[in-house]
């Protein structure tokens, strides 16, 4: 059945990207306008913090992080307002 099972309600700021890994422990990263990526645990539990924070894209005069992209499963790429591309590792 297609219905609602799960709210986090972390972000301070715009929810800009999403992207979920179907790994042995499944994940989703989310990133947004503050230039926040953070990790989350997808399990029942409903975990309201996140496994993992970064906040390297930080520069103020832009809109945080505009997209993101995983190669594989080990690293994560991000695209941000202030004109980088970051790769992050997951290991």
């Amino acid at each position: 059945e297609f219905c609602h099972v799960r709210t986090v309600n972390y972000h301070a700021h715009r929810v800009t990207a999403i992207v979920v890994l179907d790994m042995d422990e499944p994940l989703c990263i989310t990133a947004d306008s503050g230039g926040g990526i953070y990790v989350w645990a997808l399990d029942p539990q409903l975990e309201q913090e996140p496994l993992k924070t970064w906040r390297e894209h930080s520069d103020w005069r832009y809109s945080g992080v505009h997209s993101l992209a995983v190669s594989g499963l080990d690293v994560l790429y991000s695209g941000s307002g202030d004109k980088s591309i970051k790769a992050w590792s997951l290991k």
